[in-house]
């Protein structure tokens, strides 16, 4: 899996901090708790994330997914 591959413009969340890469992402992603990794919009999103890694998936549809659900958690 390739979780080094980079988003073509970095995410800024709100506290400042900056997802550049797949492994920022899923960084995030972990440490939210359990309840809030198994909602809707982050069912939807991992599994997209998970494909751009692994098999050089579409990082930009990878990239929206993450943003509506960064959105959706009021990260953004």
């Amino acid at each position: 899996m390739s979780w080094s591959r980079k988003f073509v413009t970095p995410i800024t969340l709100s506290d400042g901090r900056r997802l550049k890469t797949l492994r920022d992402a899923a960084a995030v992603i972990v440490s939210l708790s359990d309840r809030r990794q198994l909602s809707d919009v982050w069912q939807r999103a991992v599994p997209v994330l998970v494909a751009a890694a692994s098999s050089g998936g579409d990082l930009e549809t990878a990239q929206a997914k993450l943003a509506d659900a960064l959105k959706t958690e009021g990260l953004l």
